[in-house]
């Protein structure tokens, strides 16, 4: 699946902007601390097409996507935050 489409999704279920508190990656998952998250949030994740799994750790939510599309899919969920006026983009590391 295209990255900014993939990307769109994710941000749709876990949208708005403003749930978003940061958003970054490592080599295989997008990492997204969240203000709110929910089971039916984390079931429709794993129904991406793309989504190889999820994992909670702490208050943070690792989407697991693989090698490369992580970093191209942190990028796409902070440029639609941004684009959502949110006041300030999610922290990045």
């Amino acid at each position: 699946m295209d990255p900014e489409k993939l990307a769109q999704e994710i941000y749709a279920i876990i949208g708005p902007a403003a749930n978003i508190k940061k958003a970054y990656n490592c080599m295989t998952r997008l990492r997204v601390c969240l203000g709110l998250q929910d089971a039916a949030m984390l079931g429709r994740l794993k129904q991406l097409d793309g989504v190889m799994g999820i994992h909670e750790n702490g208050e943070e939510l690792q989407i697991i996507l693989g090698p490369g599309r992580a970093a191209a899919i942190a990028v796409q969920i902070n440029k639609l935050c941004q684009a959502a006026g949110s006041a300030e983009a999610p922290a990045q590391e």
